[in-house]
């Protein structure tokens, strides 16, 4: 059975403290591989916004943007939704149009 303190030893979904990332290349491989493109308004063509039915404004998939959570939840689906704390750390992506956006950790 999953246990969400084994999982967060494991996995983390949070944007690193200063202390963690001393030289900034894991923060770098970061940015570069596992964050998604931005989406709204900063990618409107976002692999995972799509219009479900013809005339209904997009909407997200994959559950974007991710809720703050302090513990990480095992859904009744499976579903895992990661501890993600609302530390107000953040850093910059390059957008759709070269414009620089800051994500944190949803």
């Amino acid at each position: 059975m999953l246990d969400p303190t084994v999982i967060n030893r494991i996995i983390s979904a949070e944007v690193l403290r200063p202390e963690e990332n001393l030289d900034s290349r894991l923060t770098e491989a970061i940015r570069s591989f596992i964050i998604y493109s931005p989406y709204s308004v900063y990618n409107p063509y976002a692999l995972y916004i799509v219009s479900k039915y013809l005339g209904l404004p997009p909407t997200y998939l994959k559950r974007f943007p991710k809720r703050f959570n302090t513990i990480t939840v095992i859904g009744e689906d499976g579903y895992l939704e990661y501890r993600r704390y609302n530390n107000r750390r953040s850093f910059t992506v390059r957008g759709r149009n070269s414009e620089e956006v800051t994500v944190n950790n949803r």
